[in-house]
């Protein structure tokens, strides 16, 4: 008896962490991996989700998950290098691109998109590196959730993907 719940509680978590609207760990191009990766479950505020989060960074950082009632977005954070905000809203990527703007100083290349996400790339306008950015809308049975990488990080490309892996892993539950 003892093994058969041990086995149901591995299932449940393995279902838990690939299962989304319906999608498989393919169409999302994420899977749980235990050796990179820790499953957390958010429950603040309004906020009711499972999230994967990059153990690498966790074995150095302790991880920071606030919410602040006074914005109505909770942040997820570990150290300096990998931070992203949620909040209940929905958001079209058609809004979130025109927001994406280029002026005189920045400019933003849309290096990935589709209905769900945008992964953009801005620069200064003489071309140097200034910082990666994505965004994601979840969408759940109960709630939505806008995501985005928080924009008072600068992440290069290794350090904004592991911010979309993260992303792509939430499940509202």
């Amino acid at each position: 008896m003892k093994r058969l719940i041990i086995l149901f509680a591995v299932v449940s978590i393995s279902v838990l962490a690939c299962h989304q609207s319906g999608q498989t760990s393919e169409d999302r191009d994420i899977s749980f991996n235990s050796t990179s990766d820790s499953l957390f479950l958010v429950r603040q505020g309004p906020f009711n989700f499972s999230v994967l989060l990059p153990k690498k960074l966790i074995q150095h950082n302790l991880p920071m998950i606030v919410f602040k009632e006074s914005t109505g977005e909770l942040i997820v954070s570990l150290g300096t290098e990998f931070s992203f905000k949620v909040t209940q809203e929905i958001r079209t990527m058609k809004s979130i691109t025109s927001e994406l703007v280029s002026t005189d100083v920045f400019e933003y290349e849309i290096v990935e998109s589709d209905s769900l996400f945008v992964l953009a790339h801005r620069r200064l306008s003489d071309g140097t590196h200034v910082s990666y950015y994505f965004s994601r809308m979840i969408k759940g049975p109960n709630s939505n959730y806008f995501t985005q990488s928080d924009d008072l990080v600068t992440f290069n490309l290794d350090q904004i993907k592991l911010v979309q892996r993260s992303i792509q892993s939430i499940h509202p539950l």
